[in-house]
């Protein structure tokens, strides 16, 4: 664990080691991997080397542009026929009704889902003192703002998208699991398990 991973690669580690528990315990395992389209995809199988497909994949795998997570959960929706877990590793920032309610649809076909909220403790806790530019990543946009006249408002917005996220999740029977990029994996993992 690294202190300063991104959230990009935090959530390949957490899929790695995620992977790892089902396929020692002879579950099938497969990655779809999605931005603003499918990146990659490796299906399901329960073979022994399935494991090293997924951390090849994961490895492969480069962050660009915005991710449309509505689309990705519609092609998850598509390729899994059986009851499946279906995990999902999000920083959930695109996660609107229309999301959670195909999450809910994905639950209420007897799949076993899991949003695993991955954020930067900086998003949770805000601690900018100084005129600060905050860049979006996915577009490249700037803003520079005092984000001392700010971070009681941004606080509590954020308080409140995530505790109506996890309430709508729970209710349409999906799991939530609110992580930070700081949070060793391996606890992590003794968390979700």
């Amino acid at each position: 664990h690294a202190a300063q991973d991104t959230k990009f690669l935090y959530s390949c580690r957490l899929a790695a080691a995620m992977a790892w528990c089902f396929i020692r315990q002879g579950d099938a395992i497969g990655l779809l991997a999605h931005g603003n389209r499918v990146v990659k995809y490796v299906p399901p199988s329960a073979q022994a080397n399935q494991f090293w497909r997924v951390v090849d994949t994961l490895e492969d795998l480069k962050p660009h542009g915005p991710t449309r997570l509505g689309d990705a959960l519609l092609k998850v929706a598509e390729l899994s026929g059986r009851r499946s877990h279906v995990i999902i590793l999000s920083d959930c920032l695109d996660f609107d009704g229309r999301l959670t309610g195909l999450a809910r649809q994905l639950a209420n076909r007897s799949h076993d889902v899991t949003i695993v909220h991955v954020l930067d403790r900086a998003e949770i806790e805000f601690p900018f003192g100084e005129v600060t530019r905050f860049e979006e990543l996915e577009s490249d946009q700037f803003l520079l703002v005092d984000p001392r006249a700010m971070r009681t408002e941004y606080l509590r917005q954020v308080e409140s998208w995530r505790a109506q996220l996890k309430a709508e999740l729970r209710e349409g029977n999906v799991n939530y699991l609110p992580v930070m990029t700081d949070d060793h994996v391996d606890h992590v993992m003794f968390e979700w398990l």
